[in-house]
């Protein structure tokens, strides 16, 4: 009784999840929110980034609105995921502090 097992180390010769050899695209989510959002609702988009396996975490969007041209917050959010090599994306906007949308 040394305690739980652990899966293998990727490095080991038998590792816990083998591979079938074909490659699979994993969909990467970015989850970023809004300036002003309340803790509620960061809590909020902290448990949804819980339940996605391959994510990718970015802290607030500052959006002015000013010199971005055509496109507005939606391309200012594309950017972000274009940057950080992500599929899609989540954003949680909040407005007067108590409505949250989630885009």
């Amino acid at each position: 009784d040394r305690g739980p097992r652990r899966p293998l180390s990727k490095t080991s010769r038998n590792p816990a999840f083998p591979s079938d050899g074909k490659y699979r695209t994993k969909r990467r989510c970015l989850a970023l929110c809004s300036r002003g959002v309340t803790a509620r609702y960061r809590h909020l988009l902290e448990d949804l980034r819980v339940l996605m396996p391959h994510h990718k975490k970015e802290s607030k969007l500052d959006y002015d609105g000013k010199g971005t041209g055509m496109g507005g917050l939606g391309r200012a959010v594309n950017d972000v995921a274009e940057v950080r090599g992500c599929n899609a994306a989540l954003f949680l906007e909040c407005r007067r502090r108590r409505d949250a949308y989630l885009w």
